[in-house]
């Protein structure tokens, strides 16, 4: 046996994405291409990562049996754009990501960031895209957010309303939240069985609690923090539709714009959520 197959290595390439730069697959075929030129003996295995958050669709997509499926959609800031998600090859699954239309790459570079004007009903509405394409198995990657509705504009689009103490039904996030009005929610909602992709365990409120932690990162000062965490119209769904603790402190379900507890706490309407 020659030295070079002694030699031979076996190299897994397990990256996750560059946020902002390069997504999980494109970094292990990058890491591929220099290796290989440096041991071009060497068995490469490409294995890229995801963690909920931006890229996870394409780390899916890479595995292979999924197609790519677009809709209509709008970003944080209600313009509108084209949003991908992923269908599995035998029609019955859907992969979905927070980050495609209500991530904060969807912000241009330079842009303000507007943590409460921003919202999640661009994900909602691929959710509705693919709740129409007839899939009721989907896992939803909610990380890379550039909210802090607590999933509130999500579960508009799907039909929620909410009231202000001095107006009448209301689409998104009010700061004088009256009622929560879950009564027109799709019905299709009750046949969905949903499972959330998060690699992090902060509950909704508190100190450890999604607006708190993300504050900085999301363009929130104190006050501003402060706000969005009374003021999103899902915390007194969370804190009422449950026994305490309650989904505002399961741990995982608050970080991520809390999307996740949003649709925990509107389980009894809207299917199997785990």
């Amino acid at each position: 046996m020659s030295d070079n197959r002694r030699d031979r290595l076996c190299v897994l390439l397990a990256p996750d994405s560059f946020k902002g730069s390069l997504s999980s697959v494109d970094v292990a075929r990058a890491l591929a291409e220099g290796w290989a030129r440096a041991r071009p003996d060497d068995e490469l295995i490409p294995a890229p990562l995801a963690d909920g958050g931006e890229g996870t669709l394409a780390a899916i997509a890479e595995t292979g049996g999924w197609q790519w499926q677009e809709c209509v959609a709008h970003d944080p800031l209600g313009r509108p754009l084209m949003a991908r998600w992923l269908l599995s090859a035998d029609g019955k699954r859907a992969a979905v990501e927070l980050a495609e239309a209500s991530g904060l790459s969807r912000l241009p570079d330079g842009e303000p960031r507007s943590p409460l004007a921003a919202t999640t009903e661009g994900t909602g509405e691929i959710l509705m895209a693919v709740l129409d394409a007839g899939v009721r198995h989907i896992l939803m990657g909610v990380g890379g957010s550039a909210t802090t509705d607590g999933g509130s504009g999500l579960l508009h689009a799907l039909g929620a309303w909410y009231r202000g103490g001095s107006d009448g039904r209301l689409p998104g996030p009010i700061p004088d939240l009256a009622a929560v009005d879950l009564s027109a929610l799709d019905p299709r909602l009750g046949e969905l069985e949903m499972r959330i992709a998060c690699d992090v365990t902060n509950p909704l409120l508190g100190q450890q609690g999604a607006a708190a932690v993300t504050r900085r990162r999301k363009g929130r000062g104190r006050r501003t923090w402060l706000r969005s965490k009374n003021g999103s119209p899902t915390t007194p769904i969370c804190s009422r539709k449950r026994p305490e603790p309650g989904p505002v402190m399961f741990r995982g379900l608050g970080r991520r714009a809390g999307p996740a507890s949003a649709c925990s706490a509107s389980r009894h309407a809207c299917g199997r959520w785990s």
